[in-house]
């Protein structure tokens, strides 16, 4: 289309954006998987669980702070569980690159761990959609187990002509990821619950699990 973009990331909270890959930036294909820098103004950080500053590549959850960080929400125990110092929590696993970059990994209540190890199923979810076409939808939770604390389960939705089977997604998930990461639940479904924003619902998904055991 030979157009610029530029790509913000934010949220409400922060009155939108927070940081900015600017249309130079995007022509460094590196960059691509970054959501850039923190604005003028805006200051960014990636905090771990006990509240120590995160180094490069790190992964830790993304605070917020600047003039066009909310005061807070109507409800003020609400607000406490988000606003800290004046540090927005938001949510969000992330890890700022050599360069100071900021790349988003997923979101921190959608985490497993099992084993002690910490999965993000965004990665899985991306692994199998690398599969192709075979692949139509994708969802990956964690559900509970008794030996491991969590395990990971993925629910498919294939294609309308495709064979695909669940140890087929197994098999590449253990080739192009850690053998930990790999799926231990796989369900195939006509199409994903999702709410009136087109949200999956993943509290749904669930379900299936614990119905089947």
């Amino acid at each position: 289309l030979h157009c610029d973009f530029n790509q913000g990331f934010g949220m409400t909270e922060t009155t939108s954006t927070a940081t900015i890959l600017n249309a130079q930036q995007h022509r460094e294909i590196k960059n691509l998987a970054t959501v850039g820098k923190p604005m003028l103004g805006i200051r960014v950080r990636i905090m771990n669980d006990g509240g120590q500053e995160c180094k490069i590549n790190e992964i830790g959850e993304i605070i917020i702070k600047g003039p066009t960080v909310m005061k807070g929400y109507n409800d003020p125990n609400l607000t406490a569980s988000v606003i800290r110092d004046g540090w927005y929590y938001t949510g969000d696993l992330g890890y700022f690159d050599e360069e100071g970059f900021l790349h988003l990994v997923d979101r921190k209540c959608n985490m497993i761990i099992s084993g002690g190890e910490n999965i993000y199923p965004k990665e899985i979810v991306e692994c199998i959609r690398s599969m192709g076409e075979v692949i139509s939808e994708v969802e990956v939770v964690g559900v509970p187990d008794d030996q491991w604390g969590e395990s990971i389960m993925a629910v498919v939705v294939k294609s309308a002509e495709s064979s695909i089977s669940a140890q087929d997604i197994i098999d590449h998930c253990k080739k192009n990821l850690a053998s930990y990461k790999k799926p231990g639940y796989i369900y195939f479904l006509d199409k994903l619950p999702r709410n009136e924003s087109g949200k999956i619902v993943k509290e749904e998904l669930k379900k299936i699990h614990a119905l089947s055991i």
